[in-house]
């Protein structure tokens, strides 16, 4: 006790207490841990069960959807039943008026003859008895068949009379005809070719405007190689017609048509030949020079079929005949570098009709001053060397009297000959006769490997500046774009040869996300439009719609350059090449572009309508954009931004369009199933009341 002091208390120990607090913590976070455990296990069965729903639920719809369209198949299988069954009940009415008809004229014909699908009986029970047995056999053996040849009366292609009333409804009409066409009886199909043409006659904008256009031409296509003569003959009609009343629009498978059509020549049936001659005329009149030329290339000039060469060759005349040496020597791609091959190897030809042809398109070719150079250029030596002394011979003494060849084949002599003979006269190397000066053998062969290093140099710098146009760098962009302005200038021709090649890089900078580039561009395409305008036509659809989409922008500069362009394309171009891709911004650009694009389309149609000959186009393409933006514009009209009134604009269309064609205006309106009353009325309300 006396170790302690006053007022000091014994120590307590903490140790123990420590300990416990320790061990409740350790079980506090042991059991936390087990609840996130278990939390985390709910939460992870929970998406299962969601993901297994979800899963059912996708399973239980695409079931749902099966359903739906196995439902919908049958229901177009029985619609398809049904119109089959009243297609054949549509031919049994037709056989048994044919068998009256037939029984009137000789009764004595009535006994003899059966309907498919009636009684066994005879018609007549006075005729001469048959053996009763034999009946039910003979009339299973022809159910399907019409029992005899003389009770057909077959479709006759060409019959003026099949095709001479127009149709109430031509879209139903166009639907219909499709589908008799893939009918497998052969008069349901010649039914089926004979309204299309009656469309091609009378409606010709439907098959215009139909996006089924292609699915057409490839049907028709397939029943020219049709075993049936009679379906064969009525296809080979109908793609006459599409090509004499469609004109341009008949291009876009023109490639597929002719190769189709001229494969047909290695037959020998003779009145197919004729109507694939008339076809071919009506191709070669009515359509692009050089389109024509490029689909009978590729589709006859090399087929193994003589017939088929020589009716190439034959057609082929006239097309060069129409397009000029000027045009055809031009280096234009897909024109010389066809031509001059495929008629130096007509030269070569086995037949004497295809040489003579041959020596007609190089005689018309020979005395122009590019001649050697792309005779030289684009045939290969050895058959250069083959076919020199024929054309050392042409030069000297002239054509010469043609064979003695099928009457169709001499077709075009004459003009030919008018043709030659004026051209030998008016050639630059003519001395004031129609003689012609030889010239020293193979004048182009020494001059070739020279000829050929420039063309390769020059290739090298429109690679090199193509790639400066596409860089990522903008400042190489527009060095690339001076590179081309340059060589144009320099060497047109050689830009002119690879138009194609060189404005694939060069359109994009129209739009370049750059300004400056853009502006650029702008500027430098006003610059070539002119020197460039005979060769713009192959990129014409792809300039209009990058220039006028800058018609949006709203800075002015490129506003301002992008109109200056348009109206550049505008001076230099034919309207009938523009009207088309400009009709297609007016109808589909931003509503910015729209009012500038109307008024183009409205200068481009009184162009037109100034030029005659040209109302068919304005009747192709204005007039359905005026119903278009008639159906669409708002009641003012007014359109956002600097680009104007898109109202006005349409005034100034609807203006053009009546003072080119005048009532008929109204007539043309008459026969559109989507030209409504009240779209007449607004329409002689703007041409009341201009503004």
């Amino acid at each position: 006790m006396g170790g302690l002091l006053c007022g000091d208390k014994e120590p307590i120990s903490m140790a123990p207490t420590t300990k416990e607090a320790m061990n409740r913590k350790r079980q506090e976070e042991l059991s936390r841990k087990r609840e996130e455990e278990a939390a985390e296990q709910r939460r992870k069965a929970e998406a299962a069960e969601k993901r297994r729903l979800e899963s059912e639920r996708k399973r239980q719809e695409a079931e749902q959807r099966r359903q739906k369209e196995a439902e919908v198949r049958l229901l177009k299988e029985e619609e398809q039943r049904q119109q089959e069954e009243a297609l054949k009940q549509k031919e049994r009415e037709r056989q048994q008026d044919k068998l009256k008809r037939l029984t009137q004229v000789d009764p004595g014909i009535e006994g003899t003859l059966a309907i498919s699908g009636n009684s066994s009986q005879p018609l007549n029970n006075t005729t001469q008895p048959r053996n009763v047995n034999s009946r039910p056999t003979n009339n299973i053996k022809k159910r399907n068949h019409p029992p005899v040849p003389v009770a057909i009366e077959k479709p006759s292609p060409g019959n003026e009379e099949n095709v001479s009333e127009p149709f109430k409804d031509p879209n139903r009409a166009f639907d219909e005809s499709m589908k008799l066409i893939s009918n497998e009886q052969w008069d349901v199909k010649c039914n089926g070719i004979e309204n299309i043409r009656r469309l091609a006659l009378h409606h010709p904008e439907v098959l215009t405007q139909t996006p089924q256009l292609h699915t057409l031409n490839l049907a028709l296509t397939n029943e020219v190689k049709n075993l049936r003569s009679q379906v064969s003959r009525l296809a080979i009609v109908a793609l006459g017609d599409i090509y004499s009343k469609l004109g341009r629009a008949a291009e876009t498978d023109l490639e597929l048509t002719a190769k189709g059509l001229v494969g047909k020549y290695a037959e020998s049936n003779s009145f197919i030949h004729e109507e694939l001659d008339r076809t071919f005329r009506n191709m070669v009149d009515h359509l692009t020079p050089q389109r024509c030329m490029c689909a009978l290339i590729n589709g006859g000039a090399g087929h193994k079929s003589g017939s088929v060469r020589r009716a190439t060759s034959q057609f082929l005349v006239p097309i060069v005949e129409r397009m000029g040496p000027g045009r055809v020597l031009s280096g234009i791609k897909d024109v010389t570098d066809k031509i001059l091959p495929t008629a130096a190897n007509f030269l070569l030809d086995g037949s004497p009709e295809t040489r003579y042809n041959g020596q007609c398109i190089l005689s018309m070719l020979i005395n122009h001053d590019d001649f050697d150079r792309m005779i030289t250029k684009h045939l290969p030596s050895n058959t250069l060397r083959n076919v020199q002394d024929k054309l050392d011979s042409l030069k000297k003494k002239g054509l010469g009297d043609p064979p003695n060849e099928p009457g169709s084949a001499k077709m075009h002599r004459s003009g030919r000959e008018r043709s030659n003979n004026s051209i030998r006269g008016n050639s630059a190397s003519s001395t004031g006769s129609n003689s012609v000066q030889p010239v020293a053998p193979h004048p182009g062969i020494t001059k070739r490997p020279s000829a050929m290093r420039t063309d390769e140099a020059t290739m090298e710098t429109i690679g090199a500046f193509c790639q400066k146009m596409k860089a990522n760098n903008w400042q190489e962009r527009q060095q690339g774009i001076n590179d081309m302005v340059t060589l144009t200038e320099s060497r047109k021709s050689a830009v002119c040869n690879n138009i194609t090649k060189i404005f694939d890089s060069f359109i994009p900078c129209l739009k370049d996300s750059n300004s400056k580039t853009n502006l650029h561009a702008l500027q430098m395409m006003i610059r070539l439009t002119q020197p460039l305008s005979e060769h713009l036509g192959s990129v014409v659809n792809m300039l209009v719609q990058n220039l006028s989409a800058n018609l949006s922008s709203k800075n002015k500069d490129i506003y301002e350059t992008a109109s200056q362009a348009l109206d550049e394309l505008m001076d230099h171009i034919d309207a009938q090449q523009l009207i088309q891709p400009m009709v297609q911004q007016a109808q589909s650009g931003s509503a910015r572009i729209k009012p500038d694009m109307v008024e183009r389309v409205a200068f481009l149609t009184r162009s037109l309508g100034q030029n005659g000959g040209r109302l068919k186009t304005i009747r192709m393409h204005s007039l359905p954009l005026i119903w278009h933006l008639i159906n669409t514009v708002p009641t003012s009209g007014t359109v956002p931004g600097q680009s104007g009134s898109l109202r006005v604009a349409v005034s100034h269309l609807s203006s053009a369009l009546h003072s080119t064609l005048g009532e008929e205006l109204f007539k043309a309106s008459k026969d559109q199933t989507k030209v409504t009353p009240r779209m007449l009325q607004v329409l002689q309300e703007m041409i009341d009341n201009p503004e």
